[in-house]
């Protein structure tokens, strides 16, 4: 059966339209993140600010926060749950971005509570990102409770 152009070009063109509108959905508002995550808007705001999370597509614009976003927010949000303070996490959050190794992504770092500090991990090394210094877990097996706690990890 011979499909009449006019109506491929009109199904492509849909198809394009719900491509585009399946990447608007992938975006999120910063009013929205703060209904997902339970952080104050404006927390979002200043992170969005300092570069952590989210992008202006043009000046002026409202800032859209991605998937990967979400997922750090909701890590900065289990480290507040876990006693820190705001001021904490975005340090943590900075250093991170600091010390994690040249080219890669900030979404490559694990975020872990142990012993009532914050460690921070990814593929090589876990350490302390207040003194850089390495971590090791010396724990045996399941026969032992866990000495740390997964808080977050936001790789996408």
């Amino acid at each position: 059966m011979d499909r009449n152009p006019v109506d491929t070009i009109n199904a492509t063109v849909r198809h394009a339209g719900n491509a585009r509108q399946a990447v608007r959905e992938r975006e999120y508002s910063i009013r929205r993140a703060a209904g997902i995550t339970g952080l104050p808007a404006e927390q979002i705001r200043r992170w969005a600010r300092a570069g952590f999370v989210g992008q202006r597509r043009r000046p002026r614009a409202h800032w859209r926060l991605s998937f990967r976003d979400l997922a750090l927010l909701k890590t900065m949000r289990s480290l507040r749950d876990a006693g820190f303070s705001f001021n904490r996490a975005t340090r943590t959050l900075r250093r991170a971005r600091d010390q994690s190794r040249p080219g890669s992504p900030l979404s490559a770092v694990a975020v872990l509570v142990r012993d009532g500090r914050i460690v921070l991990r990814d593929r090589a090394s876990t350490w302390e990102p207040g003194t850089r210094q390495a971590t090791f877990d010396f724990s045996v097996g399941a026969s032992s409770r866990p000495r740390a706690a997964m808080i977050g990890y936001y790789a996408c």
